[in-house]
């Protein structure tokens, strides 16, 4: 009977975890690797492909009924299920997009890179997985009207960790996690001899970059966090805390200020988008698109020495990513009379 009963047990775990079991293995050998299988990927980027791979095959089989026990076997009908299962959920875009990114590098392990298609094939509507990648507003603080100073006050004041965070986000824009984990002493010293900064810590993907410094209140904030970090090694976060928790001390932090969307309309990473439109318009001497400006009055050479150093500065690779903080002139549209006016003198409509 003991044996009976064994067997019987075993039978079922097979059934139930197998398939759990088989995804492990497959993301194990993997994952590591980016798609192109040529360099590792970073730690946030393979956790999230676990996360969105386990819950893919999850919804698979608990919500819409496809008894999948090897992932191996996995076919586009069951991408077209998923992916028409989000839509009706209400997810968005990017979502979705995201999603169907990820089960496209999983199909590629598996030897079956051309098996999933654009994602309007998979449903209803095609606006529902159609990522306009082009501001149409400013994010940043400035389009708000928000004064800084104050609200840079009440928050150094709380806890002056923070209010310099948000200054380096604000002046070399920076990401949030990098502003948490910069050292100041190490990036100044990688960067002395080009005048630039090594933003190295916390990064996109691992990858370090320079970021010039090229305005007074740039060198005040830099010589503010040396005098706050004592030590070489040291960094703006806090000594006591894991990156984790500093990462929600941050956030908290901002949202006890009501630096949030629903209070003020803007987060900590509008200061970021401040900062790509203000290295635009001091390197062209023109607004950037969502701001106002115009391209007739931009010389496309300028444009495209200041859309590249703006994408390098942020630790973006393509000159492309620059219309999510900028906009681009293509969707710009003027009137005759703003044009005119522009013409005449010479100048830009403020935004």
């Amino acid at each position: 009977m003991r044996h009976i009963k064994n067997t019987k047990n075993t039978k079922n775990t097979k059934k139930r975890y197998g398939w759990q079991t088989e995804l492990s293995n497959i993301i194990k050998q993997y994952n590591p690797l980016a798609s192109s299988g040529d360099k590792l990927i970073s730690h946030r980027t393979g956790g999230k492909r676990i996360d969105i791979l386990y819950q893919c095959f999850r919804e698979l089989r608990d919500r819409l009924g496809f008894r999948i026990e090897n992932p191996r076997n996995i076919k586009e009908r069951h991408v077209h299920a998923l992916a028409n299962y989000w839509e009706k959920e209400g997810l968005s875009s990017s979502t979705i997009q995201n999603r169907l990114s990820i089960l496209r590098v999983f199909a590629g392990w598996l030897g079956k890179g051309n098996m999933i298609k654009e994602g309007h094939l998979y449903v209803t509507n095609p606006d529902s997985v159609a990522r306009d990648q082009v501001a149409r507003e400013d994010k940043g603080w400035k389009a708000k009207e928000i004064d800084f100073e104050k609200v840079w006050t009440d928050i150094a004041e709380y806890d002056g960790r923070v209010g310099l965070q948000i200054l380096l986000i604000k002046e070399f824009g920076m990401r949030r996690q990098e502003a948490v984990m910069f050292q100041p002493h190490v990036a100044v010293t990688k960067g002395e001899r080009s005048n630039d900064i090594v933003v190295e810590f916390g990064t996109k993907g691992g990858r370090p970059r320079s970021v010039p410094v090229e305005t007074d209140s740039q060198r005040a904030v830099l010589e503010l966090a040396m005098e706050v970090v004592k030590t070489r090694e040291g960094h703006v976060g806090w000594t006591d805390k894991t990156l984790k928790q500093a990462l929600r001390r941050y956030s908290n932090v901002l949202t006890k200020f009501g630096v949030t969307k629903a209070n003020m309309e803007i987060t900590g990473h509008g200061l970021r988008h401040d900062y790509a439109n203000d290295k635009y318009e001091r390197m062209t001497g023109s607004p950037s698109p969502v701001r106002g400006g115009l391209k007739d009055v931009v010389n496309a050479e300028d444009d495209y020495v200041a859309k590249m150093q703006v994408s390098r500065a942020l630790g973006h690779s393509r000159t492309s990513i620059t219309a999510s903080y900028f906009g681009s002139h293509a969707t710009k549209k003027a009137s005759k009379g703003m044009r005119a006016k522009q013409a005449i003198t010479g100048m830009h409509i403020p935004y």
